[in-house]
């Protein structure tokens, strides 16, 4: 029980910082699309995606960090070290296509719709279950959105600063 309960934190800490961030760019491609006449999206929000991605790990890092401190153990998972790739997002190679923080973090958006699918098809037909997997997606969806509104609030205060 001790392992497959710290393997369910684990996941529910994962999926909740990272498998709203393809809601959030959904959004702005929409955005994108269908009010292309005010150019926001394009030139502001969509190339300041992957920031908002690794602005996210960073979050991430700083969090598994905390426990480790706290635990003076750190367990490494395939998910944990993934999610600590998008860090990497901070490297402005990887910043100019948007699409490769996307490809990064289908796996989470993946599993949370394969595990969720598994749920409501097994025989138990509790609800609790997606129920508890939507929050988790509110949840990783607003911290996401917040990092894309902190990344172009610090670009709007810096801005003038390096054009002067």
């Amino acid at each position: 029980m001790g392992d497959s309960l710290i393997k369910y934190v684990e996941w529910v800490e994962v999926q909740t910082f990272f498998s709203g961030y393809i809601l959030v760019y959904v959004l702005v491609l929409w955005g994108n699309n269908y009010l292309h006449h005010t150019r926001f999206f394009k030139n502001n929000l969509l190339k300041k995606l992957p920031l908002a991605y690794a602005l996210t790990g960073t979050f991430y890092l700083c969090f598994q960090l905390k426990n480790a401190v706290t635990d003076f153990e750190l367990h490494f998972s395939f998910l944990k070290v993934w999610g600590l790739f998008s860090v990497l997002f901070w490297i402005p190679a990887l910043q100019r296509k948007p699409v490769y923080s996307v490809l990064h973090n289908s796996i989470f958006f993946l599993l949370m719709i394969y595990d969720s699918c598994v749920q409501f098809f097994s025989s138990s037909g509790s609800t609790d279950y997606a129920v508890n997997n939507m929050k988790i997606y509110s949840i990783s969806f607003l911290i996401n959105l917040t990092t894309i509104m902190i990344i172009h609030v610090i670009i709007l205060i810096l801005k003038p600063v390096y054009k002067a």
